[in-house]
């Protein structure tokens, strides 16, 4: 029997029945049901627009607290610079007073005799004897060899107005200016005589004894606050002056006031609560050296100041020349100041204010649209009942074919959606539960769209993720040191490092000091990921940098001391690294080592039973945890054939499925068994232990990154 019939008797015995039941249950709860759905609208309307306006309210907070992020770490990058140009000046100066044997003598001009250039080099005195100290002629044409090089610096910073200066002990004073429109000189016009010595950026710097900041100062041509980044530099007798680079600092204010990248106002707070930079023209916040805006200010911003004086960041509300702002603070790292931006507390509270009355507007079209189609079925069931009642017999053929088209529709519709064409739209306009289904087909096909849609961005950023972390990888590794065949077969060396992510945190190094003199490191940077990564570059440069430039290996201890000073400055992160440090010296055996809280090494030594047993030492913090800690270095006497194996904790606590781990007792056996005294290099050494390693671990998942690195002092084929 077809549908349509079973439907048409089902209609001429129940749809007067039907619909009498129906419309007197529908009208008696249309009132109730009506008045119910306004009240659940009108409490939702409520709550979720609250929410909304606040959730907009902290979005629009977080979007400022990036800005000032950025555009503090913009203005930390000039910083940055300085430090660095200082820092090669100073090296530089250094070398020149260390050794003037190996440079020519300079002229150099004199104010009082040349016209001064902008980025020309040139010479004042702290006083007219010093000038005319015949003495002194071959050691200023000497230290006159620097000016090039300051110069080229100075140069850089073209077109803010900064000055590059080495101010000697002896009272003679060389310097660099550049002018921003390239003309003349106005610093020292007419005389040559200035006493550098006496300067707060000189005394700071020789007291200090390492690379400081000045507090901000008043420059006495221009009127404008500028500060001077300092390091001392040195001769064979020991403090020989200071290596200066002085700059304004409306430096900052082209950077920090462009319209297109801040369109609101901002200012710089210094570690001592002083305005130096700032868009404000008038009233609290603008450029007063001197005066601690914590102290002449109250209220929020006086608690907003001590917050960027504390070196935090936030956003924070604030009343400034009685204007209501949100002020969005951040850091400035390396020089210790701060950067708050200020925005009118009304673009925030705008924004959120027109999603919620959007949000409104939504509610009550809702609800317009809820009455309205229950007064519009109301028409239609009471229509339908009267026709009903007057032409049963008549229309309930018409009805029953007429219920049974739009399904035919929806069945057709649905095969087609079925088959994979999603712009299919099915057409029916029913007023009833199969207009509802064929809407809700519609909408399922449009949600699935979007999802696809989505789906396939997804998909596409996925893959560039780990498109950049596999590039992060091969350059983690292309910063490990893979060359073992240097030091002409004096000894053999092999390492290996396996990341427990894409990148990690562990690294090896080695590198000759000279050409009896070979340095190596192991070390464990805590953490995993890409931060540890990062960590891992500058501790790993860190060290190489300073043990590079120890003059002999006996300083070690103060290598690894002004090392471990580096790696604390500005470490918010509060990482640490935990490091075995040694320095073997090829002609005699003789191993200096130093180990900062890392894993003792295991030495095999024929004169001790030929078997691997761990290294004695001395306890010592690991890096990044305590600035002025002392360490201490210890020594052991090496011959041929000997054999020191390093390890990072990742091999050591390496789990199987059992969580057993495969521990320092396990390894040492391993690496005392027959497997490992037939390996006829280190390579195969290392080979042998990561064999035995992969075999304990089996196909559980790998927790920590694993590095190991061996040493034969002799060839090891030979051994």
């Amino acid at each position: 029997m077809k549908i349509q019939i079973r439907i048409l008797l089902l209609m001429l015995l129940g749809i007067g029945l039907s619909f009498l039941i129906y419309t007197g249950i529908t009208l008696l709860t249309h009132d109730a049901i009506q008045e119910s759905t306004a009240q659940l609208v009108n409490d939702f309307s409520k709550t979720t627009a609250t929410e909304l306006w606040q959730s907009s309210e902290n979005q629009g907070k977080d979007t400022l607290l990036r800005l000032a992020a950025s555009q503090a770490h913009q203005a930390d990058d000039l910083i940055v610079d300085v430090v660095n140009d200082v820092k090669v000046l100073s090296k530089s100066m250094t070398r020149i007073s260390k050794h003037p044997e190996y440079y020519n003598e300079r002229t150099i001009a004199d104010p009082l005799k040349d016209k001064i250039l902008s980025g020309q080099a040139y010479i004042l005195y702290s006083n007219e004897e010093i000038a005319q100290d015949k003495a002194l002629r071959h050691e200023i044409g000497i230290a006159s060899t620097i000016q090039d090089e300051m110069v080229n610096i100075a140069l850089t910073y073209k077109p803010h107005r900064v000055s590059v200066y080495a101010a000697s002990e002896h009272g003679y004073f060389l310097t660099v200016d550049i002018m921003p429109d390239d003309g003349p000189s106005d610093e020292m016009d007419g005389t040559h005589i200035f006493e550098a010595r006496e300067r707060t950026w000189y005394l700071a710097a020789k007291k200090a004894d390492k690379l400081v900041f000045s507090d901000v100062y008043t420059d006495y041509v221009t009127g404008k606050p500028c500060i001077t980044c300092g390091a001392p530099y040195y001769d064979d007798n020991g403090f020989a002056g200071v290596l200066g680079f002085g700059m304004y600092l409306d430096v900052w204010h082209d950077v920090l006031m462009d319209p297109t990248v801040n369109p609101y106002p901002c200012f710089v707070l210094t570690d001592k609560g002083e305005v130096v930079v700032s868009s404000h023209e008038t009233g609290d916040l603008t450029v007063s050296t001197g005066n601690d805006i914590r102290k002449a200010l109250s209220g929020t911003m006086a608690k907003a100041a001590t917050e960027m004086v504390d070196k935090k960041s936030g956003v924070r509300y604030v009343e400034v020349n009685g204007i209501p702002y949100y002020l969005a603070f951040a850091p400035m790292k390396t020089i210790g100041w701060s950067l708050g931006i200020l925005t009118p507390i009304d673009v925030v509270h705008n924004q959120a204010d027109g999603i919620r009355e959007m949000f409104l507007n939504m509610l009550k079209d809702f609800q317009t649209n809820v009455d309205a189609s229950y007064h519009h079925f109301n028409l239609i069931l009471a229509a339908a009942l009267l026709v009903v009642l007057v032409l049963l017999l008549i229309l309930s053929h018409v009805l029953a074919k007429k219920f049974v088209r739009p399904i035919h529709k929806l069945t057709t519709g649905v095969q087609e959606i079925a088959k994979g064409n999603l712009e299919k739209k099915i057409d029916v306009h029913t007023g009833d539960e199969i207009e509802l289904l064929a809407n809700s087909f519609n909408t399922m096909t449009h949600e699935l769209q979007e999802y696809i849609a989505n789906l396939t961005k997804i998909t596409a950023d996925k893959e560039r993720i780990a498109t950049e972390l596999n590039v992060a990888s091969q350059i983690q590794f292309s910063m490990l040191p893979n060359d073992f065949t240097l030091g002409g077969g004096r000894f053999d060396m092999f390492a290996s490092m396996v990341p427990a992510k894409t990148v990690g945190g562990d690294f090896y190094d080695f590198y000759m000091l000279d050409e009896n003199h070979l340095a190596f490191v192991i070390a464990d940077v805590s953490g995993k990921g890409i931060p540890a990564a990062l960590f891992m570059a500058a501790a790993k440069n860190c060290l190489k940098l300073c043990l590079l430039s120890m003059e002999n290996p006996d300083e070690l201890e103060k290598a690894v001391i002004k090392a471990n000073e580096r790696l604390c400055e500005n470490n918010d992160q509060t990482f640490f690294v935990t490091v075995f440090l040694g320095v073997l010296d090829l002609s005699s055996g003789l191993l200096r080592f130093v180990n900062a809280g890392h894993n003792p090494p295991l030495l095999r030594q024929q004169q001790d039973g030929n078997v691997f047993k761990p290294l004695r030492m001395k306890r010592n913090f690991a890096f990044a945890v305590m600035e002025d800690w002392q360490y201490a270095s210890d020594e052991v006497q090496l011959t041929k054939g000997d054999v020191i194996f390093l390890y990072t904790d990742g091999v050591t606590e390496a789990e199987n499925k059992e969580r057993r781990m495969y521990s320092m007792d396990k390894m040492a056996d391993f690496l005392n068994s027959e497997a490992v005294g037939k390996a006829r290099s280190m390579q195969e050494l290392l080979g042998c232990v990561w064999a035995d390693l992969g075999k304990f671990v089996g196909d559980a998942e790998q927790s920590d990154d694993i590095t190991m690195l061996a040493i034969t002092y002799g060839d090891a084929k030979k051994n």
